[in-house]
This record gives structure tokens, sequence and C-alpha cells, in this order.
């Protein structure tokens, strides 16, 4: 929805994470900017379809009614090791 707030859209994804995978644990929740734009990130933990046990960092923004959603998922126990790629990547990233 073209109309959808930056807020709206962190509400719903937060729902969709805690749909799709079990035991969520939200370890960060805060604004931030991507591609120069406002923008929300979240770090949680949960268990996949598998029962696997995850990490994931999740960023995003919304830019003229498009939401432009950038993830870094990992092992908890392996996590830190590419965190700081994944980092980079992301602040790397720009729309046009």
């Amino acid at each position: 929805n073209p109309q959808t707030s930056l807020d709206d859209y962190t509400q719903s994804a937060i729902a969709e994470i805690s749909k799709y995978y079990k035991n969520v644990k939200i370890i960060e929740s805060s604004a931030t900017i991507l591609a120069k734009k406002p923008g929300s990130l979240i770090v949680y933990t949960g268990k996949d379809r598998n029962s696997v046990l995850v990490k994931n960092l999740e960023v995003w923004t919304i830019d003229r009614g498009k939401a432009y959603i950038l993830a870094y998922k990992a092992a908890p126990d392996r996590y830190h090791k590419s965190l700081e790629t994944a980092m980079t990547m992301i602040n790397s990233f720009k729309v046009r």
C-alpha cells in the first residue's frame, strides 16, 4: 500500500516474523537510516520451520510506496563472524 507508514510497516513486519518463527526473542528494535532514508532495524532469534535456531538482522525502509528489505541471517554462534561484512553491504545500499 503506497500510504503505509514506516511505523505501520514495522509493526506488520514484526507480526509476520512472529508467525514464521517460533519462540521469537527481539534483541534489538531501533530506528536507523537505510539508503539515506528513515528506516527500521530489528535483530531477533527464533526457530525456523525445521526447529533450527537462527539469529537474524533485518533492516527496511519505504520509498515512494515500495518497501526495501535487507536481511542477514546466521546461526547464533556464527552471527558475529560476518556481521561487519553484512553491515558494510547494508550501508552501501542505494535507492535510485
